[in-house]
């Protein structure tokens, strides 16, 4: 007897369904639990977009920074994907 299907992990930018890995949202060593499924270019292309933006990935004993750096990450990736889902413009300036 099997079970339901499997679901298949889709990339939450671009629904692409190939090397998909887990993007920490608030980076994992400060929200190890918050993930979202990237594929593999667009994990790569946030993870630099957030160290560009000075979000320091490193563990700190201290709550307060640690929930700083996470709201960051968050932060970035949200502008991360709205410009990803923007609609590209035909318009030449």
């Amino acid at each position: 007897m099997t079970g339901p299907p499997k679901p298949v992990r889709r990339c939450a930018i671009c629904g692409a369904t190939r090397d998909i890995e887990e993007h920490h949202l608030g980076l994992r060593n400060h929200v190890p639990f918050f993930t979202i499924p990237l594929c593999r270019p667009h994990h790569q292309a946030v993870t630099i977009a957030i160290m560009q933006a000075g979000v320091d990935p490193h563990y700190t004993s201290d709550v307060a920074e640690r929930a700083r750096q996470a709201r960051q990450a968050a932060l970035v990736f949200l502008w991360f994907l709205d410009e990803q889902l923007q609609p590209k413009s035909t318009d030449e300036l």
